[in-house]
């Protein structure tokens, strides 16, 4: 099932309401208000759900903390899974972000878990281009991504990285090969992203472009893989929702997972670094977390946790409201006998 933003259900009306006797959704962290009274208001009064995610992730880019807010309201049963799936249990990954959850910095390292001490974001991004190619190199670049908490602030954010490792592992080869959309520029065998939800392809999904072909009309069309039957033509305008995937924000990688990630801990990126999004980051591995840039940075990150405050008061107006339903439904058979 697929709700959509506020803009596309007006513009066209997608969503039924859901007969089921039980309703499983994924990454709940990351919905917002918005979502979650779309959400709730399409289910029926005895359907179960289920709501599954990380309150200790960052929270929804629209407005509300609504998984946090549900959970620590103490009115709805919760259930805290503490096996280790995504890490292996005795690596430095899973036990690096349990500290750093906790806004602890004695953190361990070793092959699983490595700090790259780089002084200037400058030198941050040669270094995480160099390490990138050595591990796209060994493990394949579908396996490795970089995740930066800017997306354009300077030379370590997702859009100036994206520009500099392309032209190392996917360099100009010939005019057939790549296709020219306003300033950007796609070539054949660049990993790619969509931006925006579709009827094949979700925001946030990652492919490869396969090929790039003219039609009749002297149009420009782009062959991309997202993965299974997910074969899919773009044209020029589609385009318009894809972006360059090499690196990409913390934000957008959020329900994603990769064997290894690469993530720049630079002071220019202060502003973003707070402990949900550095553990948003780390716990997006698999098999080896690189970070690169100023260790008292780092520090500082772990430190940060008040970024998740919002003041939609949604945990406390659960607590009234279900006072206030308890006080009514207590109160009616008193009155059904006195009448």
């Amino acid at each position: 099932m697929s709700i959509g933003t506020g803009e596309e259900t007006v513009a066209k009306e997608r969503v039924r309401f859901v007969d089921a006797d039980l309703i499983i959704v994924d990454e709940f962290s990351m919905v917002d208000m918005w979502l979650a009274q779309q959400f709730f208001k399409r289910i029926g009064q005895h359907t179960r759900v289920v709501l599954v995610g990380d309150p200790n992730q960052l929270p929804s880019v629209g407005a509300g903390n609504v998984f946090y807010e549900l959970i620590h309201s103490g009115m709805v049963p919760v259930t805290v899974l503490d096996w280790i799936f995504r890490q292996s249990k005795d690596g430095l990954i899973a036990y690096n972000a349990k500290f750093i959850n906790e806004g602890s910095t004695k953190l361990y390292y070793g092959n699983d878990f490595v700090f790259v001490d780089s002084p200037t974001q400058i030198e941050t991004a040669r270094r995480i281009q160099d390490i990138y190619c050595k591990e796209a190199s060994e493990r394949g670049i579908e396996n490795v991504q970089i995740l930066s908490p800017f997306r354009e602030k300077g030379e370590a954010a997702s859009e100036q990285l994206n520009r500099a490792i392309r032209e190392r592992v996917n360099s100009f080869r010939s005019t057939e090969e790549e296709v020219k959309i306003g300033s950007r520029i796609f070539r054949v065998h660049d990993r790619v992203m969509q931006t925006k939800n579709t009827e094949k392809v979700s925001n946030g999904d990652l492919g490869f472009i396969t090929g790039i072909t003219t039609n009749s009309k002297g149009e420009r069309l782009v062959q991309m893989d997202f993965g299974g039957d997910r074969k899919l033509t773009y044209t020029p305008e589609q385009l318009a929702h894809v972006d360059l995937a090499y690196a990409t924000t913390i934000h957008k990688a959020m329900g994603s997972e990769f064997e290894t990630v690469i993530i720049p801990i630079v002071k220019a990126h202060t502003i973003m670094l707070y402990r949900n999004l550095l553990y948003t980051a780390v716990t997006r591995a698999k098999k080896k977390v690189i970070l690169v840039g100023h260790k008292p940075i780092l520090f500082m990150a772990v430190h940060r946790a008040d970024i998740s405050r919002r003041n939609t008061m949604l945990g406390e107006r659960i607590r009234l409201y279900c006072k206030a339903y308890h006080t009514e439904r207590n109160a009616l058979p008193e009155l059904q006998q006195a009448g």
